[in-house]
């Protein structure tokens, strides 16, 4: 299935009239962009906040304003460069990043104001464990694509076959679950989790790991 055309899509339009209800008042934490219309960068930016809105549904907003369009917005929050992203947790900023970012970094703002899973562990957290033979990745997409690409020394298991017999660690490392994206991957590891097994999910899941630069595999 071809991947959604996000350049085409557009985040809910924050104006100075709308800012207080929209950001200052809002019950989840905003990431807001503050975009200019002919910067590259800031339609980069809006292509990975969809992405992140999509991904955190119900737990935080994604927004953006055009700076034409917010002069004094622009002042009060004194925006020296564009495209600015800032990160609002209970009407206050409190992060800011100008320019660029990669999706690592938005991940790791994202996660100074959502609660992280008990179950989770990152990319580098689980390629820290590889290195350390502490580990082993259990690859729960389809045969064939983990046939194409799979995280070094993977396991595979169809998703209906997971279960406690199967990640238990017998040999004393830590199953990891993983999947194309993280949803299936984390629902079923804090499923076993709460049956008391030992048994954690990758962050962001294979997309992720291979976007970030991780190993890989392949066939």
């Amino acid at each position: 299935m071809p991947a959604p055309k996000l350049a085409r899509m557009s985040l809910p339009t924050v104006t100075e009239a709308n800012f207080e209800a929209e950001v200052l008042r809002a019950p989840l934490p905003v990431l807001l962009l503050i975009s200019d219309v002919i910067s590259p960068a800031s339609g980069e930016v809006r292509n990975m906040l969809l992405q992140a809105a999509r991904e955190h549904e119900g737990k935080l907003k994604a927004l953006e304003a055009r700076a034409s369009h917010v002069p004094m917005l622009l002042q009060a929050l004194r925006v020296q460069s564009l495209p600015m992203l800032y990160l609002f947790q209970g009407g206050q900023p409190v992060a800011a990043h100008p320019g660029a970012l990669t999706a690592q970094a938005l991940r790791e703002l994202i996660q100074t104001v959502l609660p992280r899973s008990q179950a989770e562990i990152s990319g580098a957290e689980l390629a820290q464990l590889l290195k350390q033979r502490a580990a082993v990745p259990l690859d729960i997409r389809d045969a064939a694509a983990h046939a194409r690409c799979r995280i070094p020394g993977a396991l595979h298991a169809e998703l209906r076959d997971v279960d406690a017999a199967k990640v238990a660690p017998s040999d004393g490392r830590l199953r990891v679950l993983y999947g194309r994206t993280q949803e299936e991957a984390q629902v079923k590891a804090e499923a076993l989790a709460a049956e008391g097994v030992e048994v954690a999910f990758l962050a962001g899941g294979f997309l992720h790991w291979e976007a970030d630069g991780f190993d890989i595999e392949r066939s």
